[in-house]
């Protein structure tokens, strides 16, 4: 009788080891379920900070020495499938070529870029331009209180000398651009819109100025 107690509490002793073991080894597959799997990482919006930034390829100006190259954020989804922009301009490195020197368009980046052309445009691709400016479409606030900036948003018009000296914001508030060229020399013919009202101006690619500028039509908003 004895030895069958005897048996009886080995038998007890060897399950509740087992008992343990398995709980343990459950466990301890959890605890490397949870620790070893990664969780979905969460896509930022186009107003949160911290975005990652990246230079894109850099492209000469015209026959000058000069390159420039974009710095672009991918995080504005926003304003990129919202609008008819397929990139998102944030600041400008010039770089000046075999002069070992470069310097940034703006100190922050909190503004949008959203066109960047040099002017006078080119009037083939075997003939390079001789440009005088960096024309610029620049998104700099939140004009239409939606809480981000966005193609909606009214834009600054404003240009730089190909090695980015001389900024200048031209015109302020403009909802669109409808048209632009350089067919006078040293001058740039432009229409544009600001809320209801079109607009057509002249602007000197020499130092900038706005040289003359007339409301031409009236924008109906509704049928």
């Amino acid at each position: 009788m004895d030895r069958f107690f005897l048996f009886i509490s080995r038998m007890n002793s060897v399950i509740l080891l087992l008992l343990l073991i398995g709980g343990g080894l459950v466990l301890g597959v959890k605890l490397w379920s949870t620790t070893a799997t990664p969780l979905p990482l969460v896509k930022q919006s186009a107003s949160d900070e911290g975005k990652r930034l990246r230079l894109e390829e850099a492209e000469k100006v015209g026959d000058t020495d000069t390159y420039y190259a974009v710095l672009v954020s991918d995080a504005d989804t926003k304003f990129i499938s919202s609008g008819p922009y397929g990139r998102v301009g944030r600041n400008i490195l010039f770089i000046q070529n075999g002069a070992g020197s470069a310097s940034w368009l703006f100190p922050a980046n909190a503004q949008i870029l959203r066109k960047i052309k040099p002017l006078p445009e080119a009037k083939d691709a075997q003939t390079p331009s001789s440009p005088k400016a960096l024309y610029m479409e620049v998104v700099s606030a939140d004009t239409d209180g939606d809480g981000g900036m966005g193609w909606s948003d009214a834009i600054d018009i404003a240009f730089t000398k190909p090695d980015g000296t001389q900024f200048t914001k031209t015109l302020a508030g403009v909802s669109r651009v409808l048209a632009f060229d350089t067919a006078i020399e040293n001058e740039m013919r432009i229409i544009y819109q600001i809320g209801t009202e079109l607009w057509q101006g002249q602007i000197s690619l020499d130092d900038f100025k706005l040289l003359s500028s007339q409301r031409v039509a009236a924008v109906p908003e509704s049928l």
